[in-house]
């Protein structure tokens, strides 16, 4: 049974002299726990509308207070993965999904750094709001200059971007083909780089392959959409025709995208059982997707698969299949931890992207805010205070700059040599030789407009390793 009571709402307006209005309303309350209803709040929502507009200082505009509305709805979820889209940024998960852009291709977030590593939540800087770098798109701009997954953007030609939205900062990094744009970096505590990019029209490739060594067979999967699974299984067709006896699925830096895309390739590696199940909050029991035994790739050809902190969502969901099926093994870093799942829903004026259910590995696991554990670790450096003064030092003198300079072709042993001698020479540069000369790598391919090599196993410690696991196989 549901009582009600009246609720005397006042709201007190200072225009030189204050003055009292009072709104009076009727709400029905639920008696079983004293709680609103849900019409209450309804109506509670439409009365805050119309009073702002009635009485706010400036003229408002009815969609921009709707819009701010809505977005506050999704902010109280305390989900980071679940917000209200504008039309516009419908648009962009769009092109970022199945089309082309113009920009320096990077996928970025808005998250806050905290000043304390004693206190992260107690002391957090409003001014340290962080435009993280997710991951920079193979073969675009920022991943030809060297910028890397959690670099923190800080400005974008000289504006600071730390009150911008996400949105925001997007805008400003657009812009027409051939453009400039300068891009202020923060790597770790205090390593602050600028780098000017030039803008090009991004075409997500999401899957390139080769073979290493005569017989590894290597497919990089940048990220998933709906055309991956299609362009990985040709992949694994043209990799069959060329006699592989392993594979290598490199899945690092990859935070995701199209969780059917994820199942379908695993499809193609399985023989038989669950690749992974789902469950919501509305379902009595999780719904299971199974390997159909269409099986791509035979069953003898080993597999290991490359894993880092960025691999997130659909990557995690492809590795957590191979590895529960002992399928794959894995090495690099614990993967991200994002075991939800999210469903854009049309709505109005834009629409939602809202988290909806969980997804669990065959074994019956959720990894989310866990992650994927590999089974050989293989760390990415983190800088510490004194390399990052010793990088700044190296960029600010411009040394790579002028070690490129007029180069029309470059080794791996030279640019050792180069590292080397730098070190030798600054007997204080005590820094990681293979970043430095894996930077210096990617600069010289950005310099002359050259496409970068679909692997480099001279600088890549989790490649080479993976190498020498299947060779140690094949023995």
């Amino acid at each position: 049974m549901k009582n009600k009571f009246l609720i005397c709402v006042y709201f007190l307006l200072t225009l030189g002299i204050s003055s009292l209005v009072i709104v009076e309303s009727i709400f029905a309350v639920d008696k079983s726990n004293n709680k609103l209803s849900r019409s209450s709040y309804e109506q509670m929502m439409i009365q805050a509308f119309e009073f702002v507009k009635e009485n706010y200082v400036e003229p408002v505009n009815d969609e921009v207070i709707f819009e701010g509305a809505l977005k506050g709805i999704f902010q109280a979820l305390g989900d980071p993965y679940s917000q209200y889209l504008t039309k516009k940024d419908l648009e962009e998960i769009s092109k970022t999904t199945v089309g082309d852009y113009v920009g320096i291709g990077i996928s970025i977030i808005k998250k806050m750094h905290s000043q304390d590593k004693q206190d992260k939540i107690k002391n957090l800087d409003p001014n340290s709001a962080c435009v993280s770098i997710v991951t920079p798109f193979e073969g675009g701009p920022a991943y030809k200059a060297g910028i890397k997954s959690g670099d923190c953007i800080t400005a974008v030609d000289g504006k600071s971007v730390s009150s911008m939205e996400v949105d925001q900062v997007v805008d400003l990094l657009k812009g027409k083909e051939g453009t400039k744009v300068k891009v202020s970096i923060l790597r770790g505590k205090n390593l602050k780089l600028d780098f000017e990019l030039t803008r090009e029209k991004i075409e997500i490739q999401t899957i390139k392959y080769d073979v290493i060594n005569s017989d590894i067979g290597y497919i990089r999967i940048v990220s998933f959409n709906p055309h991956t699974s299609v362009d990985f299984s040709k992949a694994l067709d043209n990799l069959k025709n060329r006699n592989i006896k392993s594979l290598i699925l490199d899945l690092r830096l990859n935070t995701g995208g199209y969780f059917q895309a994820a199942i379908k390739m695993a499809d193609d590696i399985l023989p038989k059982g669950t690749i992974v199940s789902t469950k919501s909050r509305n379902s009595s029991k999780p719904i299971d997707y199974k390997a159909s035994a269409k099986q791509v790739l035979p069953s003898d050809i080993k597999i290991v698969a490359l894993i880092d902190r960025s691999s997130a969502s659909a990557s995690e969901v492809f590795v957590g299949a191979l590895k529960d099926h002992k399928r794959a093994y894995i090495i690099g870093e614990k993967s991200y931890g994002k075991g939800v799942i999210q469903h854009v829903v049309p709505f109005y004026t834009g629409g939602f992207k809202i988290t909806s259910s969980k997804y669990y590995t065959p074994s019956g696991k959720s990894i989310h805010k866990v992650g994927i554990e590999p089974d050989l670790e293989i760390k990415t450096p983190d800088f510490s205070e004194e390399e990052a003064a010793i990088y700044k030092e190296i960029f600010d003198k411009k040394l790579i700059e002028g070690f490129l300079k007029d180069k029309k072709s470059i080794t791996e042993q030279e640019i050792d040599f180069f590292v080397e001698n730098l070190v030798k020479e600054n007997p204080k540069y005590k820094i990681d030789k293979e970043f430095l000369g894996k930077y210096v790598f990617f600069n010289y391919y950005q310099d002359n407009n050259k496409e970068l090599p679909i692997y480099n196993l001279h600088y890549d410690k989790a490649l080479k390793a993976a190498c020498e696991y299947l060779s140690k196989l094949g023995n």
